[in-house]
């Protein structure tokens, strides 16, 4: 329910547990180093000098020269959450799950696999007491996969004991989140906190749906006042569609359809009839609708404007909408097969599909890629289809008060985020990295970029966040992830009440609520509790 900052806990970061594709901000990367030492014997492994416990009845032996180590004692040195699990013992397939990812140990074809798709060639490993063994000079090429580093490997012959020193690329936080300052003013409700309704849920647009009784028998339609629109004597799913519209569900049976229904309740159409796969909300007056024939664009009416005939579409901005046909000549990729062009608001092709990849409009400005090559650059065109900056780039971004975010060397040692202005004049140079890996790179005035390394023992991903200005501060990316419409929700370290924050940090809103959501279309959903302990809801407007 909570959608917002805790003080007390620095955002809730440190205590997030670790689930597929789990993702925290404001941290950097250390590298803290390890030694092991290596040598035959039941005791022969041992992490910067204290023994590493074998299990009963294994031990490092030497073959052909080589050490070799147990891999499941070993990589449980180096995180907490590693998995072992034979998927045959016979056929000697281990999986090893570590975070997100699947690393497969495949002993009879001497190779290592990560999530079935990178190869390493291992080669001497071996099953022994139903254990998997690795030479430890080959443990070079898949520590990495752990978010490990070999600094080196040295033996000394006196002892017989080889000393491994590697690096653990770890997170630190790289800052502190600011206190509150100020009061903050007392809410404007247009709901007070009530018990009248078991769920009410912000649609946008200032229209709420809201729900009474367990299982929920009676569902309403609000309005920016408060007051009741519609209700209806059954649960039902209420999406508001833009313009004025809501599409209108039974629980549990939106696949099926429902219709569209203006706010006094008259239907408009139905979105059940079989052609209707997919509606979507409406963009500038219509909404991109996939049908069993194609995708194309309905009105308010529910005519079909722009008729559904194209393989995807992307939703209208500054009076275009991005179309694709599929291309049989063209089977590069997971983007195979798809031209993309620009219609206009009547169906008319304005700018001919002649791009394997596109965005929407932004400032007069699209980006888009021309070449059916897996390393096609990226330029800008306008909404002539005229070229205004040539295809130079391996990421592009839309354009966001007059600057944009490109990439050049994507994925390569030469990685180079820059900010262009709409001449395509490098501003200033914004990340210098061979490990951008770009999160959402093709959004707007800010970007992220995405690496993996461990924290408190366990693999995590973490966001780094950039404007056209540079890295963003540790607050100013918690702020980019969790503000909406220039608030943010943070928790009182003192009361544990929640309130809402201003960019500064300036209480604008005071921490008087045990619950709230963020602001959407200018109005939020909060929580307050009853002398029985029971949670009030109501609706604040914004300031």
């Amino acid at each position: 329910m909570k959608r917002g900052i805790c003080i007390a806990v620095s955002a809730l970061l440190l205590a997030a547990p670790v689930q597929a594709q789990a993702r925290v901000s404001g941290y950097e990367v250390r590298e803290v180093p390890h030694t092991f030492t290596v040598k035959v014997g039941a005791d022969g492994l041992t992490k910067d000098g204290e023994a590493v416990a074998l299990p009963e009845g294994v031990e490092v032996y030497q073959k052909d020269g080589a050490m070799m180590l147990p891999a499941e004692p070993f990589l449980n040195t180096l995180a907490d959450d590693v998995f072992l699990r034979w998927a045959n013992t016979e056929e000697g397939i281990l999986y090893t799950s570590f975070g997100w990812e699947t690393i497969t140990f495949d002993v009879k074809k001497k190779q290592v696999l990560v999530d079935r798709t990178i190869s390493l060639d291992v080669n001497g490993m071996e099953l022994r007491e139903n254990q998997l063994f690795i030479p430890l000079r080959e443990w070079e090429e898949i520590l990495p996969e752990f978010y490990c580093k070999v600094r080196g490997i040295s033996w000394d012959a006196g002892t017989q004991t080889a000393t491994l020193e590697i690096f653990v690329e770890e997170l630190e936080k790289k800052g502190e989140l600011p206190t509150p300052s100020g009061e903050g003013a007392a809410p404007e409700y247009i709901l007070q906190p009530t018990q009248e309704y078991t769920r009410i849920k912000n649609l946008g647009g200032g229209y709420f749906s809201a729900f009474s009784g367990i299982p929920e028998r009676k569902t309403f339609i609000l309005d920016s006042t408060g007051e009741v629109l519609q209700s209806y004597e059954r649960g039902l799913d209420i999406q508001y569609t833009g313009e004025g519209l809501f599409e209108i569900t039974e629980h549990g049976s939106r696949k099926e359809g429902g219709y569209i229904a203006d706010k006094n309740g008259r239907k408009i159409f139905e979105t059940d009839r079989d052609d209707v796969v997919r509606f979507s909300g409406f963009s500038e007056g219509l909404s991109r609708t996939q049908t069993g024939s194609g995708t194309g664009f309905l009105n308010t009416k529910g005519e079909m404007v722009v008729p559904a005939k194209y393989f995807d579409a992307k939703n209208f901005s500054e009076g275009l909408a991005a179309v694709s046909m599929l291309d049989t000549t063209m089977i590069d990729d997971w983007h195979a097969g798809r031209r993309w062009g620009y219609v206009d608001k009547e169906g008319t092709l304005v700018i001919d599909m002649k791009y394997t990849s596109c965005g929407d409009f932004h400032e007069g400005l699209a980006y888009a890629c021309s070449s059916d090559k897996l390393n096609g650059k990226f330029g800008y065109i306008d909404k002539a289809g005229q070229e205004v900056i040539p295809p130079q780039y391996d990421s592009a971004g839309n354009f966001c008060n007059g600057k944009a975010l490109v990439m050049e060397g994507k994925g390569t040692e030469n990685g180079r985020l820059w900010a262009i202005d709409r001449t395509g004049k490098k501003l200033k140079l914004i990340a210098e990295t061979p490990v951008l890996v770009a999160d959402d790179i093709l959004g707007g005035c800010v970007v992220a970029t995405q690496r993996n390394a461990m924290l408190h023992g366990e693999p995590m991903s973490f966001l780094t966040y950039y404007n056209a200005d540079g890295e963003l501060s540790y607050a100013e990316s918690i702020w980019v992830q969790n503000a909406s419409e220039d608030l943010m929700t943070v928790q009182d370290e003192k009361t544990g009440k929640w309130g809402y924050v201003d960019k500064d940090w300036h209480w604008v809103i005071a921490p008087i609520f045990d619950d709230v959501e963020k602001f959407q279309d200018g109005y939020a959903v909060v929580y307050q509790k009853t002398e029985q302990g029971d949670m009030a809801k109501g609706i604040i407007k914004k300031p």
